[in-house]
């Protein structure tokens, strides 16, 4: 999720920036339930961001059919990506 979402100080760190706290999960349900259980803001980030964890209750509208995704292999910073990871990202299927 985008900065905020997730109440998380910052570790004070130099790459924190590359960071964020969140799900993964096989659906998109499972999701939306731990958002629901721990979006929201915090008095400790700032700036919050303007979303509660009843924003991810509702029902998914519209067909994502279609929709394009832009990713970076390495951020520009030629950061280390498992070759695994990679092959799946360039081999472009566009069926999952």
């Amino acid at each position: 999720p985008s900065h905020g979402v997730i109440p998380t100080p910052p570790p004070g760190d130099d790459w924190a920036w590359l960071t964020r706290t969140g799900p993964m999960a096989r659906e998109v349900s499972d999701v939306a339930l731990f958002m629901f259980a721990v979006a929201g803001p915090s008095p400790r980030v700032r700036p919050p961001a303007p979303v509660t964890g009843s924003d991810f209750t509702g029902p998914l509208l519209g067909d994502l059919r279609g929709v394009r995704v832009a990713w970076s292999p390495d951020l520009g910073l030629g950061l280390p990506v498992e070759p695994e990871v990679l092959a799946v990202l360039e081999g472009g299927d566009r069926n999952t």
